[in-house]
């Protein structure tokens, strides 16, 4: 079961340099303020007063926006110590942090195993070192890989951040150059297509016609395709866009963004599967597609695009979707009549 997040926004600190691509108080809409045990503290118990009791049995504060392994060591410590209470009293069960790949090593590691850090999350971003290399990373993908083994093997669950359409990116190769990273298995993935954003240097690229970024169409078809890469080997995908938030759409210029972007990327996945599941019905009158009812949206949502599709590619005359509880969300049964 997912656990009840408790997110703790460190936004851009340990970072050692900005991306072209980043502007965190835009993208989540929390200042950059110094980081204090007091304000820690006070988060995680805000947190716990919102979680209902019947909600989700394990509880795990998150760290995200910024580079916690690249925050000083000693405020790494005193972070850390504050969630300890919590965790002895069994009101918090782990901690999730994100951060750099370079900024994993032993010395880094060994700092974590002292707490209760269960989850690390990497800002992979791309596989490619010139795509990094223009999008300002500062780091490799040697480092993308040498840190996801060292933290596997130091037994900590591995997430891997992905961005999809960054400057300089080959969009044929985007599956190819990922093969070494999913080789490694990641626990999980997250991808987000590349938007331009207000206060960015792809801002500036854009405006000056260096920059073009995805359509919708494209992002949502290499995300599907990326999924099911990922689905292939094991990887979850947790997470396909940026929440959709105020003060993102407030300073969004250009790119794929839309606030069902997962949404409709998983129902380009359930058709891609839905097309090969139907082709023995082919031609048939009438075939009935069983699914989970909190998944019905997928197929009759967006205009019932997918259905409609789905329709037209196997000369099927009626198709009628039906629900059954027992199923799971990405699950799926077809019947003649």
């Amino acid at each position: 079961m997912n656990p009840y997040i408790i997110p703790v926004f460190i936004s851009h600190q340990g970072c050692p340099q900005k991306c072209v691509f980043c502007n965190q108080p835009n993208i989540t809409g929390q200042d950059i303020s110094p980081i204090t045990a007091k304000w820690v503290a006070s988060t995680i118990e805000e947190g716990l007063s919102r979680k209902r009791k019947a909600q989700r049995t394990e509880t795990q504060v998150a760290f995200y926006g910024g580079t916690f392994t690249g925050l000083d060591t000693a405020l790494q410590e005193e972070t850390l110590s504050v969630v300890l209470p919590f965790w002895e009293e069994k009101k918090v069960h782990s901690v999730r942090l994100s951060t750099r790949p370079d900024y994993i090593n032993t010395e880094k590691i060994t700092l974590l195993r002292k707490y209760p850090v269960k989850t690390v999350e990497l800002g992979i971003q791309s596989m490619n070192d010139g795509v990094l290399a223009r999008a300002q990373r500062g780091h490799t993908s040697r480092d993308n890989l040498r840190a996801v083994q060292m933290l596997r093997e130091a037994g900590f669950q591995v997430g891997a951040q992905i961005m999809i359409g960054l400057p300089g990116e080959d969009r044929r190769e985007i599956l190819s150059a990922l093969e070494p990273l999913f080789a490694l298995k990641p626990d999980f993935m997250r991808i987000y297509p590349t938007l331009v954003l207000k206060g960015t240097a792809l801002a500036d690229l854009y405006q000056k016609g260096e920059y073009q970024p995805l359509t919708l169409q494209e992002a949502v078809e290499i995300c599907r395709d990326i999924f099911i890469l990922g689905r292939e080997r094991g990887i979850t995908v947790i997470r396909m866009g940026l929440q959709a938030d105020a003060g993102l759409e407030k300073n969004l210029i250009a790119g794929p963004y839309h606030p069902a972007f997962g949404q409709i990327v998983r129902a380009e996945v359930l058709k891609n599967d839905l097309i090969k599941k139907l082709e023995p019905f082919r031609g048939s009158d009438e075939v009935g597609i069983w699914i989970a009812p909190s998944a019905v949206s997928m197929l009759t949502g967006f205009k019932k695009r997918v259905l409609v599709d789905l329709q037209k590619k196997s000369a099927i005359r009626s198709l009628k979707v039906l629900t059954d509880q027992s199923l799971g969300r990405e699950d799926f049964h077809v019947t003649r009549g």
